[in-house]
């Protein structure tokens, strides 16, 4: 998909979960990115918190709180790093915390840790990736005209596509 279908279908998810009263985590690779989903929650009247380089001193706080019902937490990278999310009172009974990663990370490590965060200490929770094929770590390291085959390919409904692409973005971040 286009990073343009890819922005669409994370704010989709985030609504889905959101609705359903869910806390959202999305992890985001840069500040642009946290910024740029943030409009798209404004836009769709959904009120979030946003951490990012810009908040250190509010970092714990807002990762500590990421965990209720029906927040939305946009978060840079490994941003919260060393602070536990727990679930309040009714989120597991809602399906726990809804993690979402918009991009891959140039280290499988850090989406894993993401990912993560969706069922610490045993939780209910769910984690899933919206990624394009025009995202930057696959752009730097996939030539245009592979990319273009595999988009193709995804669109024609190739079975265990996405389990290709799935394959190849841990080859590219290793």
């Amino acid at each position: 998909i286009s990073v343009a279908q890819k922005w669409s279908s994370v704010l989709a998810a985030i609504q889905v979960a959101h609705g359903a009263g869910r806390p959202v985590l999305v992890g985001t690779r840069s500040v642009t990115d946290s910024a740029h989903v943030s409009a798209l929650l404004t836009d769709a009247g959904i009120t979030h918190r946003v951490l990012s380089a810009l908040q250190d001193s509010e970092e714990a706080e807002i990762i500590a709180g990421a965990g209720v019902a029906g927040v939305v937490t946009v978060a840079t990278n490994m941003a919260g790093r060393g602070t536990d999310i727990h679930l309040g009172e009714g989120v597991e009974a809602l399906g726990g915390l809804a993690v979402i990663c918009t991009q891959p990370h140039d280290a499988g490590r850090i989406d894993r840790q993401l990912y993560g965060r969706s069922a610490r200490q045993g939780d209910r929770g769910s984690a899933h990736a919206i990624w394009s094929l025009e995202d930057e770590v696959v752009v730097n390291e996939l030539p245009a005209s592979f990319r273009i085959a595999c988009g193709k390919a995804v669109m024609a409904g190739w079975p265990g596509m996405h389990r290709v692409l799935a394959w190849l973005i841990r080859r590219v971040q290793s």
